[in-house]
Protein backbone atom coordinates (compact mmCIF):
# COMPACT_ATOMS: atom_id res chain seq x y z
CA UNK A 1 0.00 0.00 0.00
CA UNK A 2 1.24 3.52 -1.00
CA UNK A 3 1.61 5.82 1.78
CA UNK A 4 0.02 9.06 1.79
CA UNK A 5 1.99 11.58 -0.91
CA UNK A 6 3.38 8.32 -2.76
CA UNK A 7 1.09 8.64 -5.83
CA UNK A 8 -0.94 11.39 -7.25
CA UNK A 9 -3.94 9.56 -8.49
CA UNK A 10 -5.06 5.92 -9.16
CA UNK A 11 -5.23 6.69 -12.70
CA UNK A 12 -2.00 7.23 -12.95
CA UNK A 13 -0.25 4.08 -11.30
CA UNK A 14 -2.54 1.98 -13.49
CA UNK A 15 -1.44 3.64 -16.38
CA UNK A 16 2.48 4.61 -15.67
CA UNK A 17 2.63 2.49 -12.21
CA UNK A 18 4.13 6.03 -10.88
CA UNK A 19 4.63 5.59 -7.48
CA UNK A 20 6.80 8.05 -5.96
CA UNK A 21 9.78 6.60 -3.24
CA UNK A 22 9.27 8.08 0.18
CA UNK A 23 12.00 10.02 1.95
CA UNK A 24 12.68 7.17 4.10
CA UNK A 25 13.85 5.04 1.41
CA UNK A 26 15.44 7.40 -0.31
CA UNK A 27 17.59 8.22 2.55
CA UNK A 28 18.42 4.83 3.28
CA UNK A 29 19.43 4.64 -0.17
CA UNK A 30 21.15 8.23 -0.70
CA UNK A 31 23.34 6.38 2.48
CA UNK A 32 24.73 3.52 0.68
CA UNK A 33 26.84 6.12 -1.48
CA UNK A 34 27.79 8.76 0.90
CA UNK A 35 31.08 9.15 -0.16
CA UNK A 36 30.27 9.62 -3.95
CA UNK A 37 27.55 12.18 -3.04
CA UNK A 38 30.34 14.32 -1.02
CA UNK A 39 32.18 14.80 -4.49
CA UNK A 40 30.68 17.54 -6.27
CA UNK A 41 31.30 16.34 -9.66
CA UNK A 42 30.60 12.73 -9.31
CA UNK A 43 27.28 11.99 -11.52
CA UNK A 44 24.36 10.28 -10.88
CA UNK A 45 21.52 9.28 -13.03
CA UNK A 46 17.83 8.64 -11.87
CA UNK A 47 16.43 7.04 -15.17
CA UNK A 48 12.61 7.13 -13.42
CA UNK A 49 13.31 10.44 -11.67
CA UNK A 50 9.65 11.46 -11.17
CA UNK A 51 9.64 14.76 -9.68
CA UNK A 52 12.89 14.39 -8.15
CA UNK A 53 13.04 12.47 -4.42
CA UNK A 54 16.50 10.98 -5.30
CA UNK A 55 17.96 14.20 -7.12
CA UNK A 56 17.14 17.05 -4.35
CA UNK A 57 18.19 15.06 -1.61
CA UNK A 58 21.94 14.45 -3.39
CA UNK A 59 21.78 18.08 -4.86
CA UNK A 60 21.20 19.03 -1.20
CA UNK A 61 24.56 17.22 0.13
CA UNK A 62 26.30 18.03 -2.66
CA UNK A 63 24.99 21.98 -1.97
CA UNK A 64 26.42 21.49 1.73
CA UNK A 65 29.92 20.55 0.57
CA UNK A 66 30.00 23.48 -2.19
CA UNK A 67 29.28 26.02 0.58
CA UNK A 68 31.96 24.72 3.16
CA UNK A 69 34.46 24.68 0.07
CA UNK A 70 33.79 28.17 -0.86
CA UNK A 71 34.82 29.14 2.92
CA UNK A 72 32.07 32.46 2.52
CA UNK A 73 33.75 33.04 -1.15
CA UNK A 74 30.55 33.70 -2.91
CA UNK A 75 32.45 33.72 -6.97
CA UNK A 76 33.69 30.23 -5.36
CA UNK A 77 30.55 29.31 -4.40
CA UNK A 78 28.74 29.78 -7.60
CA UNK A 79 31.02 27.65 -9.21
CA UNK A 80 31.01 24.65 -7.16
CA UNK A 81 27.16 25.20 -6.82
CA UNK A 82 26.98 24.85 -10.70
CA UNK A 83 29.69 21.68 -10.82
CA UNK A 84 26.96 20.36 -8.27
CA UNK A 85 23.85 20.92 -10.19
CA UNK A 86 25.88 19.55 -13.48
CA UNK A 87 26.27 16.21 -12.14
CA UNK A 88 23.16 15.46 -11.66
CA UNK A 89 20.91 13.67 -14.78
CA UNK A 90 17.42 12.27 -14.67
CA UNK A 91 15.07 10.87 -17.34
CA UNK A 92 11.34 10.66 -16.54
CA UNK A 93 8.41 9.33 -18.76
CA UNK A 94 5.96 12.23 -17.80
CA UNK A 95 6.25 15.82 -18.73
CA UNK A 96 4.89 17.14 -16.03
CA UNK A 97 6.95 15.64 -13.60
CA UNK A 98 9.81 15.95 -15.85
CA UNK A 99 9.27 19.83 -15.06
CA UNK A 100 8.40 19.64 -11.39
CA UNK A 101 11.55 17.78 -10.89
CA UNK A 102 13.89 20.71 -12.85
CA UNK A 103 11.39 23.17 -10.59
CA UNK A 104 11.70 21.74 -7.71
CA UNK A 105 15.86 21.39 -8.16
CA UNK A 106 16.21 25.06 -9.18
CA UNK A 107 14.09 26.44 -6.23
CA UNK A 108 16.41 24.82 -3.92
CA UNK A 109 19.29 26.33 -5.63
CA UNK A 110 18.07 29.42 -5.59
CA UNK A 111 16.51 29.28 -2.29
CA UNK A 112 20.24 28.17 -0.77
CA UNK A 113 21.80 31.30 -3.03
CA UNK A 114 19.47 33.87 -1.17
CA UNK A 115 21.10 33.18 2.00
CA UNK A 116 24.19 33.70 1.25
CA UNK A 117 23.91 36.80 -1.34
CA UNK A 118 20.91 39.13 -1.03
CA UNK A 119 21.78 40.55 -4.37
CA UNK A 120 20.45 38.56 -7.55
CA UNK A 121 22.21 37.04 -9.67
CA UNK A 122 20.56 36.52 -12.98
CA UNK A 123 23.72 35.17 -14.92
CA UNK A 124 24.13 32.66 -12.20
CA UNK A 125 20.51 31.46 -11.86
CA UNK A 126 19.67 31.45 -15.67
CA UNK A 127 22.96 29.39 -15.84
CA UNK A 128 21.25 26.61 -13.04
CA UNK A 129 17.83 26.29 -15.37
CA UNK A 130 19.90 25.97 -18.67
CA UNK A 131 21.55 23.09 -17.15
CA UNK A 132 18.61 21.60 -15.29
CA UNK A 133 16.68 22.02 -18.51
CA UNK A 134 19.43 19.80 -20.31
CA UNK A 135 20.24 17.80 -17.45
CA UNK A 136 16.42 16.43 -16.62
CA UNK A 137 15.28 14.90 -19.82
CA UNK A 138 11.64 13.99 -20.54
CA UNK A 139 11.88 10.40 -21.82
CA UNK A 140 11.79 6.24 -21.40
CA UNK A 141 14.90 5.02 -19.95
CA UNK A 142 13.66 2.10 -21.43
CA UNK A 143 13.46 2.79 -25.15
CA UNK A 144 16.69 5.25 -25.05
CA UNK A 145 14.04 7.95 -26.32
CA UNK A 146 12.97 10.97 -25.84
CA UNK A 147 9.37 12.56 -26.03
CA UNK A 148 9.92 13.68 -29.68
CA UNK A 149 10.57 10.01 -30.53
CA UNK A 150 14.57 10.91 -30.80
CA UNK A 151 17.70 9.35 -28.92
CA UNK A 152 18.04 10.58 -25.69
CA UNK A 153 21.13 12.81 -25.24
CA UNK A 154 23.15 13.94 -22.55
CA UNK A 155 25.33 17.27 -22.09
CA UNK A 156 28.22 16.47 -20.04
CA UNK A 157 29.61 19.82 -18.15
CA UNK A 158 33.85 19.58 -17.77
CA UNK A 159 34.52 22.62 -15.63
CA UNK A 160 38.32 23.55 -15.85
CA UNK A 161 39.03 27.12 -14.24
CA UNK A 162 36.53 29.85 -14.91
CA UNK A 163 35.69 27.58 -18.11
CA UNK A 164 32.81 24.87 -18.96
CA UNK A 165 32.87 22.62 -22.10
CA UNK A 166 29.55 21.34 -22.72
CA UNK A 167 30.26 17.35 -24.91
CA UNK A 168 26.67 15.62 -25.49
CA UNK A 169 26.59 11.99 -25.55
CA UNK A 170 23.91 9.60 -26.27
CA UNK A 171 22.88 7.45 -23.06
CA UNK A 172 22.67 4.50 -25.64
CA UNK A 173 26.36 4.91 -26.57
CA UNK A 174 27.13 5.70 -22.57
CA UNK A 175 25.43 2.22 -21.65
CA UNK A 176 27.55 0.88 -23.91
CA UNK A 177 30.79 2.19 -23.18
CA UNK A 178 29.84 1.86 -19.35
CA UNK A 179 29.48 -2.15 -19.80
CA UNK A 180 32.80 -2.68 -21.42
CA UNK A 181 34.25 -0.65 -19.20
CA UNK A 182 32.93 -2.90 -16.23
CA UNK A 183 33.24 -6.07 -18.71
CA UNK A 184 35.58 -8.91 -17.81
CA UNK A 185 38.07 -8.72 -21.45
CA UNK A 186 38.10 -11.93 -21.60
CA UNK A 187 34.13 -12.76 -21.70
CA UNK A 188 33.95 -10.45 -25.41
CA UNK A 189 36.52 -12.80 -26.72
CA UNK A 190 37.44 -9.83 -28.85
CA UNK A 191 40.37 -9.19 -27.08
CA UNK A 192 42.81 -9.98 -24.68
CA UNK A 193 43.10 -9.40 -20.73
CA UNK A 194 46.32 -8.07 -20.64
CA UNK A 195 46.58 -5.83 -23.47
CA UNK A 196 45.64 -2.72 -21.87
CA UNK A 197 46.63 -0.44 -25.38
CA UNK A 198 43.65 -2.51 -27.18
CA UNK A 199 41.06 -2.30 -24.00
CA UNK A 200 41.72 1.69 -23.85
CA UNK A 201 41.35 2.24 -27.63
CA UNK A 202 37.66 -0.13 -27.36
CA UNK A 203 36.30 2.25 -24.84
CA UNK A 204 37.48 5.07 -26.09
CA UNK A 205 36.49 4.28 -29.48
CA UNK A 206 32.41 3.88 -27.78
CA UNK A 207 32.58 6.78 -25.64
CA UNK A 208 32.21 9.26 -28.39
CA UNK A 209 30.77 12.51 -28.26
CA UNK A 210 27.76 13.31 -30.58
CA UNK A 211 28.80 17.12 -30.45
CA UNK A 212 31.42 19.34 -28.44
CA UNK A 213 30.79 23.49 -27.68
CA UNK A 214 32.86 25.77 -27.58
CA UNK A 215 34.19 26.79 -24.15
CA UNK A 216 31.77 29.49 -22.16
CA UNK A 217 32.74 31.13 -18.78
CA UNK A 218 31.01 29.41 -15.63
CA UNK A 219 28.32 32.17 -15.55
CA UNK A 220 27.40 32.46 -18.99
CA UNK A 221 26.29 28.48 -19.71
CA UNK A 222 22.47 30.49 -19.53
CA UNK A 223 23.56 32.76 -22.23
CA UNK A 224 24.55 29.79 -24.43
CA UNK A 225 22.73 27.16 -23.86
CA UNK A 226 19.31 28.60 -22.07
CA UNK A 227 16.11 28.50 -23.86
Amino acid sequence: MAAKGQIKSRKRVVEHGEVFTNEKEVNAMIDMVNQEVKRLDSRFLEPACGDGNFLIKILEKKLDIALFNARGDVYLYKKYSLIAVSSIYGVELLPDNAQDCRDRLFKYVESIYKKIEKKEDILYLNSVKAILDLNIICGDALTLLDSEKTPLTFAEWGFHDDFVTRRDFQMATLLTAEAYKIKEPEESNQISLFDDDVWDDVYNSINVPTKVYKDVHFLKIGEAYGK
